[in-house]
């Protein structure tokens, strides 16, 4: 009893620490400065009040250290940007990480009260036509992503004192406002279904055109995520968090994008092919490949971009990537008339994301330009 009454105690008496359903938080303190905002809590992922303690500490250190950092290289700040986001997801922190150090790299590691406007564009443009580290050009859409990523960051260079001003402020970031989505035909759709390929090519096109998931949940879909009934008349796939080993042998979750797990119904047609699939472990695509890239690794399990190219070329098909197939399940399911909360349910996506996506596609749409 009396080390509860001293947990009670010490808790009350630690400011910025506090427990939420037996877990322990901690919330640093505001800098003083106008326009600065509220730090975020940080989940110290423990019920123990001594190690929450050790924790804080070690997290003030690191704060106290961040609001140290003055202005030097690129290589010298990037790393107390990067604590100061560590509590971010880490598919966030990964792609964060990734674009900067291809800014870094390309301009030759430049102090940070140094970046040009001139600078920032030679990197956009230089993306846009030779690529990044594929060598592949980067679209439009994603280019405006890596420069959002950009942005933030000299925001807080900009917050941290090491800027005057944001060079990127004069910078016009390209937004489309109606995306339009590329996909293939239904008569392209059976041409792709009827070619012949190995069953994990197969499982990629079926997993795409009858269940529209991308293509990190095929890396990451096993066996559990199945049911299929006693009847084998109909079944279920539940995309879903995850146990996985990395590469470097530590324990890791996969979780869906935007942590929002999703049932879908299995089509007749992906439910025969997964029948006499089989039921492989751990992972029912490529699972020989059982760990998985570390955390500030950009690359994937398994690769299919060029067994697709090499299919659409068989075909005739002008262009096939795996997550045209999850455009071409949507676009379909528009086109026939399925509501556009139901499509964004199956995708996991938001309503108002698929609404940017697919709501020129349903039957009925006029051109709002009949009426003038």
């Amino acid at each position: 009893m009396a080390r509860t009454n001293v947990n009670a105690q010490g808790l009350s008496s630690v400011k910025g620490l506090y427990e939420k359903r037996g877990w322990f938080y901690y919330q640093p303190s505001t800098p003083k400065g106008a326009g600065i905002p509220r730090p975020k809590a940080v989940a110290l992922k423990t019920r123990s009040l001594m190690v929450a303690l050790e924790l804080m500490e070690h997290r003030r250190f690191d704060m106290e250290v961040i609001r140290s950092v003055k202005a030097g290289t690129l290589e010298e700040v990037l790393p107390a940007y990067h604590l100061e986001k560590a509590g971010d997801a880490k598919h966030s922190r990964r792609g964060r990480q990734c674009v900067l150090e291809m800014f870094m790299n390309h301009a030759g590691n430049p102090r940070v009260d140094q970046i040009t406007p001139a600078m920032i564009q030679a990197w956009r443009k230089h993306l846009t036509e030779k690529g990044g580290q594929r060598g592949v050009p980067i679209a439009h859409t994603t280019m405006s992503s890596y420069s959002i990523v950009l942005r933030a960051f000299l925001n807080w260079a900009v917050a941290k004192g090491m800027l005057t001003s944001n060079p990127m402020q004069r910078i016009a970031i390209r937004v489309n406002s109606t995306r339009v989505q590329e996909f293939l035909t239904e008569d392209e759709r059976e041409k792709l279904l009827a070619a012949e390929c190995s069953d994990r090519v197969s499982l990629i096109l079926y997993l795409g055109f009858f269940a529209g998931l991308r293509s990190g949940e095929m890396l990451a879909m096993s066996p559990n995520w199945l049911w299929i009934a006693e009847d084998g008349g109909r079944g279920t796939i539940t995309v879903q968090n995850t146990p996985i080993k990395m590469s470097d042998g530590k324990p890791g979750m996969w979780q869906p994008k935007g942590r929002r797990c999703r049932t879908i119904p299995l089509h007749p047609r992906l439910l025969e092919f997964l029948k006499g699939y089989g039921m492989r472990w751990p992972w029912l695509l490529a699972p020989e490949n059982e760990k998985w890239p570390g955390e500030l690794v950009n690359s994937k399990r398994y690769d299919a971009s060029k067994v697709m190219r090499k299919l659409a070329k068989k075909v005739g098909v002008r262009k096939l990537t795996p997550h045209m197939l999850r455009h071409s399940f949507a676009t379909h399911l528009a086109m026939k008339g399925v509501a556009l909360a139901e499509i964004a349910g199956l995708l996991g996506d938001t309503l108002r994301v698929t609404e940017e996506h697919y709501a020129g596609y349903q039957p009925g749409k006029g051109n709002p330009l009949e009426c003038l």
